[in-house]
């Protein structure tokens, strides 16, 4: 039983060796996954030169590479023998777009995104900079307003994300206030720094106020403790 156990395991080493010199198992066929924003033809680009040696190769180097790409947040590598292999990526996601020197759209760490608004139809706020600039090639931005912006949204994202939608510009004054202008109403509103919960609470009891009233254009200042000016 054993040398029969021995002998099945050589013949089978021996018909891989014959597969694999024969390129049976070379990666003839790839498919990107979850290319949402990128081109799945920068994805292969990115990937082709670590798809030779067939498809039981170690893949870490795709992986690195492609995971390399500034869209990119993750990749995985799984094959699906005998020629195919599935290439899946998690990109990052645009949260805003950052006006300063450049208009790029921004995901939630500040990692610049090489996309165009335009092109793929994002409707988001814009980070306004006043007095700062960013450049181009600049990979994630790290200075103090646009981090203590995407703070913020990032909070607003999981307490109200359909207010979120409703923002069309927001701005970091250098006390770290908040300045918001929204998309339906011309509607300013000036937040302050620090804690977003409970002041949330507060605006949407204010602006549900306004939208019985009437108003259209209004001044909301949240920076004041337990009251709110509008004006």
């Amino acid at each position: 039983m054993g040398f029969l156990f021995v002998l099945t395991a050589f013949m089978l080493g021996i018909f891989a060796h014959w597969a694999i010199s024969r390129g049976a198992f070379d990666v003839r066929q790839v498919r990107i996954v979850g290319a949402r924003y990128s081109d799945p033809r920068d994805v292969l680009s990115a990937a082709s030169s670590g798809l030779e040696g067939g498809v039981f190769r170690d893949f870490s180097d795709v992986r690195f590479a492609v995971e390399r790409m500034p869209i990119v947040r993750r990749a995985e590598v799984d094959r699906v023998p005998p020629d195919r292999v599935v290439i899946r990526i998690e990109e990052r996601e645009p949260i805003a777009i950052l006006a300063g020197g450049i208009c790029r759209p921004i995901d939630e760490n500040g990692w610049l995104l090489p996309l165009s608004p335009a092109d793929v139809g994002l409707d988001l706020p814009i980070i306004q900079l006043a007095g700062q600039q960013v450049r181009e090639a600049e990979g994630r931005v790290e200075i103090e307003p646009v981090q203590v912006a995407l703070g913020f949204l990032r909070e607003l994202r999981e307490l109200s994300p359909q207010f979120l939608k409703d923002i069309s510009v927001l701005s970091v004054d250098e006390d770290g206030s908040i300045r918001l202008a929204t998309v339906r109403r011309d509607i300013r509103i000036h937040f302050g720094a620090g804690e977003t919960t409970g002041t949330l609470r507060l605006l949407e009891e204010v602006l549900n106020d306004i939208e019985r009233k009437g108003m259209t254009s209004c001044h909301v200042d949240l920076r004041y403790d337990s009251q709110v000016v509008v004006h």
